[in-house]
């Protein structure tokens, strides 16, 4: 937890950042908010000193400090601790309460992220309590009144909003200025991700939501948004077939989206067996499991087979991020039928497409998608609202922070994918939790 760090003597202004830090002459005053450098808490203007006579020195009676992960490496994850800043207007500071370990997060530890740079705390599913409101910050970004204490749904990604891509293609993930909270490198701007104790909502263009959700769902709300992006972007019809490939936290969330925008008939195609189960509970018509039917073309022909008149499926989901699922899940799609990457979020290799086979004389649509955007939370949380699914039940552990690197090695398979003597399904992050 956030704790108090020793007492020291300043002097001197430096750097740009506001620190929470009591600091005061013993004199007239008990308490002055002061400048500090982001590195160098020992040192501090006297800016906004009430009397700069009698406060032009000072001593630090308290400074709050929060614990976070860092990734230094390849599989190199470092506990650090980094001063709390005094929100600035318009901002604020949040507990993460739960935060998940994604497939993203999983190929930037082991260094298949070119876009982030080290050192860097990720975290960007999560769920978020309110402890402290920068001045002016009233309303959530739907006009909600919002109080310290509350829980919130904050999207990772900032798009400008006025670049050419956000404006004339429409495709806002695209931004050439965005920005993510669990992306920053922490040496230049620290606890901007959830995997810590604290985390600083500073960035302007910031959409949150405030939520009575459990934080368990919560952290939910962004995977099921990659799916509702998926569905909305390739477009499932009434009395569809969708196929979707993988049964983590992105697939069960495609599955979902799918089910509500009318897909009649849904095949998912995955494993472990837990998370084909969770699938089954879902909705899913059809189950394969890839550790049974251990042959691709095989696969393909059971699944076509599991269709309408055998002819495959009307749209296929691939959301495994394995570079040899898109010509498998190409076997499995209809003559024109639409396939939908949303699994690849970093490089995992190449993989064989015949331009005739799978993509001409199949008269395919083939549409990439890059995570979510801020349009699709809102019916991302309706369906978490409305009770229908269990999405909790996709959580198999919480781990604390020191147990990071454990958890993602389990979840690239590490004694069989299980963690503590037990299968991984999705992995969150309590920064709170003790080992």
């Amino acid at each position: 937890m956030a704790t108090a760090a020793p007492l020291m003597w300043v002097d001197r202004p430096c750097a740009e950042q506001y620190y929470r830090i009591r600091y005061g002459c013993r004199e007239k005053h008990d308490t002055i908010w002061v400048e500090v450098g982001p590195f160098l808490p020992s040192i501090a203007s006297k800016t906004d000193a009430p009397n700069e006579d009698c406060c032009s020195t000072g001593e630090v009676l308290e400074m709050e400090s929060a614990r976070a992960a860092v990734v230094t490496g390849i599989r190199e994850i470092e506990i650090r601790e980094f001063p709390v800043p005094d929100p600035a207007p318009g901002t604020f500071i949040g507990e993460p309460e739960l935060a998940g370990i994604c497939g993203t997060d999983v190929h930037t530890i082991i260094g298949h992220n070119p876009l982030v740079q080290f050192p860097n705390t990720p975290g960007h599913e999560m769920s978020i309590r309110i402890v402290k409101l920068g001045p002016g910050l009233v309303a959530d970004s739907a006009g909600v009144p919002i109080a310290e204490g509350d829980r919130v749904y904050v999207h990772p990604a900032m798009a400008c909003g006025i670049c050419h891509f956000c404006r004339v293609v429409k495709e806002p993930t695209k931004c050439l200025q965005l920005d993510a909270y669990g992306e920053y490198n922490c040496d230049e701007k620290p606890l901007r991700g959830a995997w810590s104790e604290r985390i600083y909502i500073d960035h302007p263009r910031t959409y949150f939501l405030k939520t009575n959700l459990p934080a368990k769902l919560v952290a939910m709300v962004e995977p099921l948004a990659v799916g509702v992006h998926g569905v909305m972007k390739g477009g499932v019809e009434l009395g569809d077939t969708a196929v979707i490939q993988g049964a983590g936290a992105i697939g069960l969330g495609a599955l979902v989206a799918a089910i509500e925008s009318g897909a009649t008939r849904t095949i998912v195609v995955g494993a472990p067996q837990s998370r084909l189960e969770l699938a089954k509970g879902f909705g899913a018509s059809e189950v394969v499991d890839i550790t049974e039917v251990t042959s691709p073309a095989e696969r393909a022909k059971l699944v076509r087979e599991m269709t309408p008149r055998g002819w495959g499926a009307d749209v296929v989901f691939e959301c495994a991020g394995v570079a040899d699922a898109v010509p498998e899940g190409i076997e499995m799609l209809r003559p024109a039928g639409r396939f939908i990457e949303l699994g690849s979020f970093t490089n995992t290799g190449d993989t064989t497409i015949n331009p005739y086979r799978h993509l001409l004389s199949k008269s395919i649509h083939l549409v990439g998608c890059c995570g979510d955007q801020v349009e699709h939370v809102p019916a991302s949380l309706r369906i978490l609202e409305s009770g229908k699914y269990a999405f909790e039940e996709i959580i198999s552990h919480e781990v604390p922070l020191d147990e990071i690197l454990a958890a993602v090695e389990a979840l690239l398979g590490k004694d069989g994918y299980r963690l503590h003597g037990k299968e991984t399904r999705k992995v969150v992050v309590n920064p709170l939790l003790q080992s």
